[in-house]
């Protein structure tokens, strides 16, 4: 690959060009935030390889034209600031449940690591450690979740509910705190990222429910063998 004078995160990222077209409109950023959770859900950094990659240098573009007045929608880090609440896939809220909700001892002890680096948009732990990737129980939340967020925010900002993205922040700035100073000093934004933390719980909820009284179950036979074999 390198006397090609390429590698294979070049060669992953080929198929994924065409979304630099894509961001100037809602059904664009929907087809963006589709693709990069599919990408997840199979185990591949969907972050990486379509944000980081094709769509961060249209969005500091897109932020440096709002400063000067423009009213791009998708700018600067409006993805971290509504969308990716904890991470890829809205995960916050899912780690909520884990701390507050979970009966399983592995969804509890989960929730408990996975809590702090959430607060700052980090939720590796979580996708590989719940996991989500390849789970048929949450990736269906996961995927549709961001949807939702994204659809929020995108209208809201249309509307003139919340001020466009004039403020670059760094990406782990924690919900709230972040849409609040992307905006500019919005106390809008905050609504908003807090109506999607609310609005990723409530997706994600049926869906743990079914996850965790499914490993609880099997740690309850667990024990009960474990117990049978020191009886």
């Amino acid at each position: 690959l390198a006397v090609f004078h390429s590698d294979l995160h070049g060669l992953l990222s080929k198929p994924f060009e065409f979304v630099k077209d894509l961001t100037g409109s809602w059904l664009g950023i929907i087809v963006i935030m589709l693709l990069i959770h599919l990408l997840w859900a199979v185990g591949v950094h969907g972050t990486a390889v379509i944000k980081n990659s094709f769509i961060n240098p249209i969005l500091l573009v897109a932020l440096t034209e709002n400063i000067d007045g423009a009213t791009n929608i998708f700018a600067g880090d409006f993805v971290n600031m509504y969308i990716f609440i904890g991470g890829a896939g809205s995960t916050l809220g899912l780690v909520l449940l884990m701390l507050f909700r979970a009966k399983s001892q592995q969804l509890k002890v989960l929730g408990k690591a996975a809590i702090l680096p959430g607060l700052f948009n980090i939720n590796e732990p979580v996708i590989f450690g719940a996991p989500i990737v390849y789970n048929p129980y949450l990736i269906i939340p996961f995927i549709v979740t961001p949807l939702i967020n994204v659809t929020i925010a995108y209208f809201a900002t249309s509307f003139g509910f919340v001020a466009k993205v004039i403020t670059g922040i760094p990406w782990i700035s924690p919900v709230g705190i972040g849409a609040f100073l992307g905006t500019g000093g919005d106390f809008r934004g905050i609504l908003i990222a807090i109506l999607n933390l609310l609005i990723s719980v409530v997706c994600y909820y049926p869906f743990f429910r079914m996850y965790d009284s499914k490993l609880f179950a099997e740690q309850q036979a667990n024990e009960a063998e474990a117990t049978l074999h020191d009886q």
